[in-house]
């Protein structure tokens, strides 16, 4: 089977079989932390939600579920213009902190764009629907969270396509948006294995929170605002104390300057579904 045909057939069953998951859980010890600060795992074996878990629901998969005939294209901002901000959250880590994140961001009726480590969301499924349900975007950041500059072709490609198999119960295929995890700039092999697994734009990021260094609010609520103008995309995380703690001051920082914290596809002007 080519590799276009694999994609297929990957997300095809993902979307098929989302009642009959294995369950498979990650608990080997890493060999050193990616540079966003979080834990690589082994397996590329997307697990499903429960049978009774909500119907799924979301944007719709990137390029119609059509794969790509080239390299997608790399995107790190929007238009300097705009009066937008999209916040983006590499999630992943301890569900506890991931729950008071979105409570916070409820409570200020702030929507995001998720980049969902795959086996994290497989976890907890429960949390996946929860943030489609309150407005926020998923999005695939790997499968596992390797750094992926280090990475030949065909592994760089079972991140990708495996994330993708994970959302498809979600978002009925791979969602709009893939970002490389522990990668600043996408290199040409993940712009063309992004590509191939149907996804017309890979997204980086344009202010840096640093707030996987775990530096404190202060410093989180710093480093984003310090930087932040119409038009950038901020990366941040889930799992991270300091970000939960910085977040109101973040939000209050953006509004004080007339500035609209929104998903990935809003500062876009890409549809929401």
């Amino acid at each position: 089977m080519d590799r276009r045909a694999f994609v297929v057939s990957v997300v095809a069953l993902a979307v098929g079989g989302c009642a009959t998951g294995s369950g498979d859980q990650e608990s080997a010890a890493p060999a050193a932390p990616t540079p966003e600060g979080s834990t690589p795992s082994t397996s590329l074996t997307p697990t499903s939600p429960s049978p009774t878990s909500p119907s799924p629901t979301g944007p719709s998969p990137a390029n119609g579920g059509a794969i790509q005939a080239g390299p997608a294209r790399f995107l790190q901002r929007g238009p300097a213009t705009s009066g937008a901000v999209a916040l983006t959250f590499h999630t992943n880590g301890d569900p506890a902190l991931a729950t008071a994140l979105l409570d916070r961001l409820a409570a200020r009726r702030t929507a995001i764009t998720a980049f969902v480590v795959g086996n994290w969301l497989s976890e907890h499924p429960d949390l996946g629907h929860r943030m489609l349900r309150e407005g926020h975007e998923l999005a695939n950041h790997s499968w596992s969270h390797p750094t992926m500059g280090g990475l030949d072709r065909q592994t760089i490609a079972d991140e990708i396509q495996a994330g993708a198999a994970a959302l498809a119960p979600f978002l009925g295929g791979p969602g709009r948006w893939f970002r490389p995890s522990g990668m600043e700039i996408a290199s040409p092999e993940v712009l063309l294995e992004a590509g191939l697994a149907g996804y017309q734009t890979v997204v980086g990021y344009s202010v840096d929170s640093l707030d996987f260094t775990d530096p404190g609010a202060a410093a989180v609520r710093r480093n984003v605002s310090a930087a932040v103008g119409g038009g950038d995309i901020v990366s941040l995380h889930f799992g991270h104390p300091d970000t939960l703690a910085a977040l109101d001051g973040i939000l209050d920082d953006l509004a004080a300057r007339g500035l609209r914290p929104v998903t990935v596809s809003a500062l876009l002007g890409q549809p929401s579904g």
